[in-house]
């Protein structure tokens, strides 16, 4: 386990370890819980990538993000300088939180004040309506 890295031999020791000190159910469900902390953290460091070359910013939504990648993402948006082009790349994101959405409007209104051309691709806001014809529900998008 050691050798397979970091993500997988942490959550194996802290479950021998907590089985070893506790019982076995318990220490599997600690194991458990460890596990899929290390999940959700290597998957949501991994959704946002930002690429600098000089004073164009590439900033790429590479899967889902979700409100969990917010604060990664306004981590990146404070980071950059006035004058600074911002391509937001969404488009192979196939879900875009609600929070993320909020936070690049609010980021897109103020770039200006910063000095800050921004520019998105992939990143329209859909809002999903449901209507009822003759007994069957249809998904309608609807995009701004």
């Amino acid at each position: 386990m050691f050798k397979e890295g970091q993500d997988q031999f942490v959550p194996f020791i802290i479950t021998i370890v907590a089985i070893i000190f506790t019982d076995l159910l318990i220490g599997i469900g600690i194991g458990l819980v460890v596990g899929i902390i290390y999940v959700i953290y290597t998957n949501n460091r991994s959704a946002i990538s930002t690429v600098r070359d000089k004073g164009a910013v590439l900033i790429l939504f590479k899967k889902d993000v979700s409100f969990l990648n917010k604060a990664r993402l306004v981590e990146v948006l404070d980071t950059l300088r006035p004058g600074d082009y911002v391509f937001i790349d969404g488009v192979r994101a196939q879900f875009i939180d609600h929070d993320i959405y909020s936070t690049l409007e609010d980021f897109k209104l103020n770039a200006h004040f910063r000095n800050i051309t921004v520019e998105f691709k992939g990143t329209i806001r859909r809002k999903v309506s449901y209507r009822k014809t003759d007994a069957i529900v249809q998904k309608t998008l609807i995009s701004e």
